[in-house]
């Protein structure tokens, strides 16, 4: 699972702002040339510009006019938490094209928000769009930004949005007080921003998706408090001892509309949403029968609207990538692994993608307590993974022990001094079990494991990680004198046989590449490709058994023993790692940890990188034909820049940490949107009130729950929420509210032209925290007209 750190300090590229205004001329012009609006942008400025105009997208793309899935849960999917019960692959391959939704996504957490990681513990909180849009007052986010020390053992970080049966605010929180999604922006201690453009962005969180309005006005309000996800079995039920969750609502539509139940609840268990539907005849998508079978493989749910002969299927869009991100789950989690490599570079960016992968295939910052499957880390398991691609090689020489048919038909490669090598070795750490979802073994994840856990190690650091290194040099020296047949018998017994020690060791990450592709591998070259991939791996071993590298990792594991995660890590301190990494003055030092890496992983010239490149690459193939639907009708909108034109840039700072920093641009959206919904056509403003609620909480459904907290909520916002603020306003119907919405079907997509001027402020006032929202949207269509949400 990817998780990836933040900005470094040696971004601060100046003190003092600059302003850059850049202007591509004729905005319907259909086509994103990079220079026609970055030529004049620092590379830090580029990459904040990309990070926003990707979430925006996101969030734009939700909008009934465009894709039309409601917004909150794809969020989750692409930001944090990453949580193992729906895990969207963010690389796959698309007609022979790689396609790598992360990279600009790495850029929104690394610059603009990089505590946004922090929400993602491995418990049951969830996205709001309220987290990343800034519809409330600056109060509402400092808890986020600086974080909560009330407990002095540790730091939480979270939203002050809904409540526990007690009255708790706050999910993450290690003193158990923990919020369980009751009351959702009720409280009277959060308000709306008082500046018009930013409360008018309280659209987000519910007037996005399939229906919304219109269901809404009908009794249906999401989720209820305490609930999960709708699709996935392995999430945990939400516990205010636990981590608690904010899940509520709109947080979960998309799923809980394809499913019709939540997956777990802690208060409202098995209840089904059609409850709160009883004026209409809903099922979803999980409940169609077989003599649907075309509408079940399209994941639309129906309803039986005021005309009893006419069935309306909507929410395709919304409900396929639900699917998708949980039938997918634990390939995606190994997919994550190559969207990495794309983005490996010699700039400050790449250098911070590059750091916190190196944190992964050789874990130093990592949690030591045990691995809980009904309460997992995602990263602890990542890490795992990562790991057992160099600890593998350990493991096929100690499996190599036991074979001895192997060592009698290659005895000219396998020599006697060779074996009583292998036969020298400890027992190889194991970091990863297999399983239906593989274990971690927390006691032999970090890389102080590799060359100080075991007994010779204990007596003489980094022994066996020496012997290893030594006996692949001299098993391929050998090889090298051997003709080529026996070569091939060689790699056909070490690697290509269905008992062979290397294929038998990696089978976890095989099923994730597929059979051929290992096959393909480790026979290309000459039959030389698995022994390149040994010669690669080797030279990790090589570092740890030299004592400068082990002082390096030594030094970082000590000082920062008490972190789980990079993520938890400051600004400055993520800076100083990279540089004792080996990451200074815009280039990586000669030899050092982070240099060795990027040879590694990008040098072709290296022994092994073609073949490690290409087992990544498998990764990504894997999930073709799964992600072939889905990017056709929808992904390919939200990533491919020929749909979308940015123009009118400003930026005011060349660094992410600039207090009051701003940025804005316009971009023109030319994709596929739902020929369904009306919305671009509603161009009457509707008017929001102070003490609207975004989360749109009908609270009647919640009354036998909140008895003990009821003085902690705004009665005014109770009043108001639950209602389709259009609806009063502008006077209209429940069938001008389907027309509004749309079905959200991408079956039903047609060509649009839509074009939406975004602002961007930093609302931070901790440079080591910079926190960056979106501040304004103003949407016109193609007539030029503005036009509006109706709340």
């Amino acid at each position: 699972m990817k998780k990836l750190i933040n900005l470094l300090g040696s971004l601060l590229l100046s003190s003092s702002p600059l302003l850059y205004v850049v202007s591509c001329g004729n905005e319907n012009n259909n086509t994103k040339e990079e220079g026609d609006w970055s030529s004049s942008l620092t590379p830090t400025q580029k990459d904040m510009i990309e990070g926003a105009s990707m979430l925006s997208k996101l969030i734009i793309g939700g909008r009934h006019e465009n894709l039309n899935y409601n917004v909150n849960e794809i969020l989750s999917l692409f930001l944090s938490p990453e949580a193992l019960s729906l895990k969207l692959p963010m690389t796959y391959k698309y007609n022979d094209e790689n396609i790598n939704m992360s990279t600009d996504i790495n850029k929104y957490k690394n610059y603009l928000a990089p505590n946004i990681e922090k929400i993602n513990t491995g418990k049951n909180a969830t996205m709001a769009a309220s987290y990343v849009m800034g519809m409330y007052n600056n109060d509402f986010y400092k808890n986020m930004i600086n974080g909560d020390s009330a407990n002095e053992n540790s730091t939480s970080y979270y939203f002050n949005d809904t409540f526990s049966k007690d009255g708790n605010q706050g999910f993450n929180k290690t003193s158990g007080d923990n919020a369980m999604g009751f009351a959702a922006g009720l409280g009277n201690n959060i308000d709306l921003s008082n500046i018009e453009s930013r409360k008018n962005l309280s659209w987000a969180i519910q007037d996005t998706g399939a229906l919304s309005n219109y269901l809404l006005a009908n009794g249906f309000d999401g989720a209820n408090p305490s609930d999960t996800n709708g699709k996935s079995n392995e999430v945990n039920k939400p516990s205010p001892t636990t981590g608690g969750t904010n899940g509520s609502g709109y947080l979960y539509y998309n799923s809980l509309l394809l499913m019709q139940k939540a997956k777990k609840s802690a208060y409202y268990e098995g209840y089904d949403i059609a409850e709160k539907m009883k004026n209409l005849d809903y099922m979803s998508w999980s409940k169609r029968s077989d003599d649907d079978l075309e509408i079940v493989n399209d994941s639309s749910s129906s309803i039986f609207t005021n005309d009893s002969k006419k069935r309306k299927e909507f929410n395709s869009t919304g409900g396929l990538v639900m699917r998708i991100a949980g039938d997918n789950k634990a390939d995606a989690y190994i997919s994550s692994i190559a969207s990495m490599f794309d983005n490996f570079s010699e700039t400050s960016n790449g250098a911070t993608l590059l750091t916190e992968f190196s944190n992964i295939l050789l874990p130093m910052i990592h949690s030591k307590k045990s691995f809980n499957f009904f309460n997992m880390d995602t990263y602890q398991l990542t890490q795992a993974l990562g790991f057992s691609l160099i600890t593998k090689i350990w493991e096929g020489l100690e499996s190599l022990k036991k074979d001895e048919d192997v060592f009698n038909k290659h005895s000219s490669i396998l020599t006697n001094d060779i074996k009583e090598k292998i036969n020298g070795l400890d027992k190889a750490i194991v970091p990863i079990k297999d399983g239906i979802i593989p274990s971690v073994n927390v006691e032999e994840l970090g890389i102080e494991a590799l060359y100080k856990k075991q007994e010779r190690d204990i007596k003489n650091p980094g022994t066996n990680a020496k012997d290893i290194f030594n006996i692949i040099n001299s098993i391929l020296e050998n090889v090298s004198n051997q003709s080529n047949e026996e070569k091939k018998s060689f790699t056909e017994d070490l690697f290509v046989n269905d008992k062979s020690v290397f294929k038998s060791t990696y089978s976890l990450l095989i099923k994730y590449m597929s059979e051929d592709v290992w096959n393909d591998v480790v026979t290309s070259d000459n039959y030389s490709g698995g022994l390149n991939l040994l010669k690669l791996g080797s030279n990790i071993y090589e570092m740890f058994a030299n004592e400068d590298y082990r002082n390096i990792s030594d030094e970082l594991i000590k000082k920062y023993e008490n972190y789980n995660n990079i993520a938890d890590l400051s600004i400055s301190e993520r800076s100083e790692i990279t540089s004792k990494l080996g990451y200074n003055n815009s280039k990586f030092e000669e030899n050092s940890i982070l240099y060795k890496l990027f040879k590694g992983f990008t040098d072709s010239n290296v022994k092994g990188q073609k073949e490690f490149r290409s087992l990544v690459e498998g990764f990504r193939n894997y999930l073709s034909d799964s992600m072939k639907t889905p990017h056709e009708n929808i992904f390919q909108y939200l990533t491919e820049n020929k749909y979308w034109n940015i123009s009118n840039v400003n930026i005011d700072t060349n660094h992410n940490t600039q207090v009051n920093g701003k940025m804005e641009f316009t971009l023109s959206y030319t994709g596929k949107g739902d020929s369904t919904s009306s919305a671009s056509k509603q161009t009457t403003k509707v008017n929001v009130p102070d003490k609207f609620n975004p989360y749109q909480t009908k609270i009647e459904y919640q009354k036998k729950h909140i008895s003990e907290f009821e003085s902690k909520l705004d009665n005014e916002k109770i009043d108001n929420s639950g209602k389709v603020l259009g609806q009063s306003q502008l006077k209209l119907s429940d069938d001008d509210l389907m027309s509004y919405d749309g079905l959200g079907n991408y079956q039903d997509y047609t060509d649009v032209k839509n074009k939406y001027k975004v602002v961007w402020e930093n609302i931070s006032e901790n440079t080591e925290s910079p926190y960056w929202v979106i501040t304004g949207i103003n949407c016109y269509n193609e007539n030029g007209d503005e036009f509006f949400n109706i709340y």
